[in-house]
């Protein structure tokens, strides 16, 4: 009986450095996105974002899009390089494709990258980058706010560049405006953040964070407590003469409605600051 030859398993080619770097390249329409021209980049933007409007976020990872505004954005030789990576998103949102850039807006590392660009040394870059981040916010889901928001409160929190924190603020401030009711759920996270950063050691951040308190507790929907706002953020500015002042009128109240965690976070910093009064009178006001 005749044997059958041997089988061979065919051994796939290694791909050659020059095809690697042909695949990992980005597309001519993504390189169009950063020429110098502002038309130019404008036309190319809209182009590009009807492609992806209807291929979805495989048309921007396809091209190269991420792997492009990220090697801009990195480009420290280029400040219009720079501008022109955080000027594709902004442009790429006004052309309406903002929910083909959701799904890989903080994967791809965009969204750190951007915030990173806050304190680009260069003014336009650094203006494009609070621009494009505070488009994004403007456009995306509302609901995308709890996955947006911890790297802001991040920054505000532990960045050593203030123009980060102001940055960071800038976009605090939009979800406000546009996601006001998931921005509410969330104060209990924003309120002790910001408590700490109105008295920030720059005065260009101490402003902003006492701005963006304001707004933010203006979310507060207790009617009970709604007329003491004003108050409990003077309060939180100038603990030493208004806390004993703001905790009298709190505790001259009925509350009536419903004591949720937006109120809560509103309150309890002034609560635990009231507990460390030297007065017994202020204490026993805070207890009941």
């Amino acid at each position: 009986m005749q044997s059958m030859p041997a089988a061979t398993a065919s051994v796939p080619a290694t791909p050659s450095p020059a095809s690697l770097k042909a695949a990992a390249a980005p597309s001519d329409a993504v390189a169009a996105l950063f020429v110098a021209d502002a038309a130019a980049r404008k036309s190319a933007v809209a182009s590009f974002a009807a492609v992806a409007q209807k291929e979805g976020p495989s048309a921007l990872t396809s091209a190269g899009f991420p792997a492009a505004v990220l090697a801009a954005l990195a480009d420290k030789k280029s400040p219009a390089a720079r501008e022109a990576a955080a000027d594709a998103i902004v442009q790429f949102v006004s052309a309406g494709a903002v929910k083909a850039l959701e799904p890989i807006f903080i994967e791809s590392g965009i969204y750190a990258a951007l915030i990173e660009a806050f304190a680009d040394k260069m003014p336009a870059p650094r203006t494009a980058a609070v621009e494009a981040v505070r488009s994004y916010v403007a456009a995306m889901n509302p609901w995308a706010t709890s996955l947006i928001l911890p790297a802001l409160l991040h920054e505000i929190k532990t960045a050593g560049k203030w123009q980060i924190k102001t940055g960071a603020l800038v976009i605090l401030n939009q979800l406000v405006v546009s996601a006001p009711a998931q921005t509410a759920r969330l104060t209990p996270d924003i309120v002790p953040v910001l408590s700490e950063a109105i008295w920030d050691t720059k005065a260009d951040v101490k402003k902003a964070a006492r701005d963006s308190l304001t707004k933010t507790t203006a979310l507060v929907s207790n009617k009970d407590i709604e007329r003491f706002i004003p108050a409990l953020i003077k309060a939180l500015i100038n603990p030493v003469e208004e806390v004993p002042n703001t905790i009298a009128l709190l505790s001259a109240t009925t509350f009536v409605s419903e004591v949720d965690s937006p109120t809560l976070s509103l309150m309890v910093p002034l609560l635990s600051r009231g507990l460390n009064e030297k007065l017994t009178a202020t204490k026993r006001k805070v207890a009941v």
